[in-house]
């Protein structure tokens, strides 16, 4: 018998305790969701409830009886719901850049056309015969340039070969006619080392448009891949306490932004700086090139990487140290080669501006400066233009050391990584660095599953007391907000020990390298 009467009211002491019951568990859920479980608290808390009311009076999905209600009015309060992007960040196609006034040319390397602009109007399109490789040190630049050096027949120090008609538009990056050797044969067909080239007779015909200054607009981008996947899965679930003066959690392929705090606020990066000291080195110095490491970058504060007075090391040796030990000798060892310093570090400003860093500015290569300024939707622009154009940049830095082997000009070397995400299996690379003005800063790249695809999650935190906490929160946030529920293991990657031996950190266990399986 559940009925009873107090004062002559009747109630129904089953319905009354699962109200009861409801309103417990609803706290409980309420209190879950502030916790990185939050989506599986609350689902128990419901199923929980549910079960309590079932038994307790009947059926609990009626809306029609007092538990009922409870339990429709605590699934709509804790269940997590669908929710969009807050925006997205995405570049501007060739049309979208097109001056009203004067001269401009535009290259959509997606489409393969090339296109003359004047005074907003179309006056000729070209076919683009070859690009550079895609995500190699080889690709071609995007972004907004303009016409820099012209040469009927440059000749490339590089490739060894003429390229009529020759327009640079940044560091090694020219449009030019079909490239020939010196005796006359023209280059086979492929993949560019990175120029735009046209059919010779195309290539006069744009250096006779061009003028020296003539703006030149390179998009590259695929803008489809939101509609392919057909849909997200994300729903909203709310943020775990973060320390960092600002960040931003967007989706590096479709620019969505999930989350952000002052994400347009300017401010020092620390070695952050180093991403596009390396972009730039790649799209201005030949990788053969020999760098010595002068009196004044072996005194540059801090002594990561170890390098020393005298010694020589190719590009591709100094982004080992710049982007795993994070050296501040190597940073000015680089941008003093060629041009120098001073000249490097403008070339760094004008890469920045070209891909769409307005609020970001450069004093030296290495971030030590306060003065080495950006804000988190900037260096997410960053992070898109290396992970499309340079990948091989992020490949280093997910690495746990590199061993460098010994040459004429320097000593065998083993730089080992001291980024905090190196460890994760999901880490796609990224870069850390702190000085007392930026304190800890960090940008990490991480696949995140979405149903049946992965995601490219560009996580960035500025101005942190634990960047690494931060990161690694935002992370499962991002994960819990796609479904995700169970936590993202951290695995040690195994690493390359003596001979070749891959070591597992956890484990403890050696096993033979590829190589020496294949033997």
């Amino acid at each position: 018998m559940t009925s009873r009467r107090f004062l002559g009211h009747s109630f129904n002491v089953a319905g009354l305790f699962a109200s009861y019951a409801v309103l417990l568990i609803a706290i409980l859920g309420i209190i879950g969701l502030n916790t990185l479980s939050n989506g599986r608290i609350a689902q128990t808390a419901v199923a929980f409830a549910s079960n309590v009311s079932s038994n307790l009076t009947g059926n609990p999905s009626d809306p029609s009886t007092r538990s009922g209600q409870a339990i429709s009015a605590l699934k709509q309060l804790i269940t997590p719901q669908p929710r969009k992007p807050d925006r997205v960040i995405s570049p501007a196609t060739v049309q979208d850049a097109v001056p009203a006034k004067g001269k401009f040319i535009g290259a959509d390397l997606k489409a393969m056309k090339l296109y003359l602009y004047q005074d907003g109007a179309l006056v000729d399109t070209f076919d683009v015969q070859s690009k550079g490789r895609p995500g190699s040190r080889w690709d071609t630049p995007s972004g907004e340039y303009s016409i820099l050096y012209k040469n009927s027949s440059h000749f490339s120090s590089i490739g060894e070969v003429y390229m009529p008609w020759s327009m640079q538009f940044f560091g090694n990056f020219f449009i030019h006619g079909w490239p020939y050797y010196p005796d006359g044969t023209l280059v086979g067909e492929g993949y560019s080392g990175g120029c735009i080239r046209l059919s010779t007779d195309d290539a006069k015909k744009v250096y006779q448009f061009s003028d020296i200054g003539t703006s030149l607009y390179v998009y590259d981008t695929d803008t489809k891949i939101a509609e392919r996947r057909g849909g997200s899965h994300l729903v909203s679930i709310p943020l775990p306490d973060i320390s960092a003066h600002s960040y931003l959690v967007a989706d590096l392929e479709t620019g969505e932004v999930f989350t952000e705090k002052n994400a347009d606020e300017i401010v020092p990066i620390a070695s952050i700086s180093k991403l596009m000291t390396a972009v730039v080195a790649n799209e201005t110095i030949s990788f053969s090139r020999l760098i010595p490491i002068s009196q004044n970058a072996y005194n540059t504060y801090g002594g990561q990487g170890n390098i020393q007075v005298g010694e020589k090391f190719t590009i591709t040796h100094l982004y080992f140290p710049l982007l795993l030990n994070s050296s501040n000798d190597a940073a000015v060892a680089i941008s003093e080669y060629g041009a120098g310093s001073k000249a490097f570090i403008s070339q760094m400003n004008k890469k920045a501006d070209a891909i769409g860093m307005t609020s970001t500015s450069f004093e030296d290569p290495s971030g030590l400066s306060p003065n080495n300024l950006s804000t988190a939707n900037d260096l997410f622009k960053l992070a898109q233009y290396i992970q499309t154009k340079k990948r091989f940049i992020f490949d280093i830095t997910t690495k746990q050391q590199e061993d460098v082997p010994a040459t004429a000009t320097a000593p065998a070397r083993t730089y080992k990584n001291n980024n905090p995400m190196r460890d994760r299996e999901d880490f796609l690379g990224g870069k850390n660095g702190f000085t007392d003005e930026a304190r800890k800063t960090l940008l990490s790249l991480f696949k995140v599953k979405d149903g049946s695809y992965e995601r490219i999650i560009a996580v960035v935190v500025l101005g942190s007391e634990d960047h690494k906490t931060d990161t690694l929160k935002l992370n499962e946030w991002m994960n819990e907000s796609f479904g995700n529920i169970v936590k993202t293991p951290v695995i040690v990657k195994p690493t390359t020990g003596p001979n070749g031996i891959l070591v597992d950190p956890i484990k403890k266990v050696i096993a033979p390298s590829l190589e020496q399986r294949i033997k």
